[in-house]
């Protein structure tokens, strides 16, 4: 299913071009809204969001580079795209660095506009999703600090995740940096997320450890403790998966790991995710299944944007779009 259509604004003098780009962007079911100078496009801006401003270099009053500088200054969410029949390297650069999406050299064909707007908006969506996962995590991050006395060594792993809560660029790396610190929370030697598939398989979706690769092969729709964690919405802890008549024939001990934590996520994903965490010297404790279980609710959170993340672009959807890193790598 398609986003929905955004608010966005063209400023250029040039009537016919705005007309055209208004009715190609009209069609893709955005708002448009436009303004033939500087002054006005900037009016509008702050009265009312947009989500993205393509603007032109040349314009009667003031320079798509002051357009730019002034929108990013005021509205730095708002995706802005340059146009202009002039490029230059240095012009691309300035627009670089003052932030500008992208940049489009007239004349262009209807579907490089669509395109570069289309990539623009998706990484603003996923910005605005990351930002707000930060918010939330830091929510359940300090009710947890309320509510539970933690170790030095049990703080640590919180205290390290928020550090790389920060640092990763998307929702997906962000279940990485969940599992990792699961793992070092619990003394695992390795850990996925899973989740159940419409099919009925349960998936890796993220692993991390030595064994990474055999987790995100497995398929626990067969394991008894995950079913177990699935069904009753609450840890299942294996010291012994091999000794043990139940697990000794399902796919975590066929995959030779000795011992298993399964954390169900909370929630409304409860029964189709779970934090898995394998193999600790030290044994798994219910303490850290209970702690586990607050890296289990951040791993809920995120797993939502996993899903709405935009796609990355199919070779052909740039067969006929130059963009900005292009026209600098060429020097123009």
């Amino acid at each position: 299913m398609p986003p929905p259509g955004e608010r966005i604004l063209l400023i250029d003098d040039d009537a016919t071009l705005l007309r055209v780009c208004a009715e190609v962007l009209h069609r893709e079911g955005h708002e448009i809204v436009t303004a033939a100078t500087g002054q006005e496009g900037l009016r509008l801006l702050d009265q009312q969001p947009f989500a993205a401003a393509i603007v032109d270099i040349v314009l009667p009053d003031i320079t798509g580079l002051e357009v730019l500088q002034a929108i990013k200054d005021r509205h730095p969410d708002v995706v802005v795209l340059l146009m202009t029949g002039y490029a230059s390297l240095d012009t691309a650069l300035e627009a670089l660095r003052r932030g500008a999406y992208d940049y489009l050299r007239k004349p262009f064909a209807n579907d490089d506009l669509t395109r570069v707007l289309r990539h623009g908006l998706d990484q603003r969506r996923l910005t605005l999703s990351n930002r707000g996962l930060l918010r939330d995590l830091d929510a359940v991050n300090r009710d947890l600090m309320a509510r539970v006395s933690l170790a030095t060594d049990e703080l640590a792993a919180f205290v390290s995740l928020g550090r790389d809560f920060e640092r990763a660029g998307s929702p997906l790396a962000m279940l990485e940096q969940v599992v990792r610190a699961a793992a070092q929370l619990a003394g695992a030697t390795d850990g996925g997320l899973f989740q159940r598939r419409s099919d009925g398989c349960v998936r890796c979706v993220v692993a991390a450890g030595g064994r990474a690769g055999e987790l995100q092969r497995a398929d626990l729709a067969a394991e008894p403790l995950a079913r177990e964690a699935l069904a009753t919405g609450e840890p299942a802890l294996q010291p012994h998966l091999l000794h043990d008549p139940v697990t000794a024939t399902g796919p975590l001990a066929l995959a030779g790991f000795n011992a298993a934590l399964v954390v169900p996520l909370p929630g409304a994903a409860a029964t189709t995710g779970a934090l898995v965490l394998l193999d600790s010297e030290k044994g798994f404790t219910e303490r850290q299944a209970g702690l586990v279980k607050a890296m289990a609710a951040y791993a809920a959170e995120i797993i939502p944007a996993v899903g709405a993340a935009p796609r990355a672009p199919a070779a052909s959807d740039d067969e006929a779009f130059v963009d900005l890193q292009d026209l600098l790598g060429r020097g123009l």
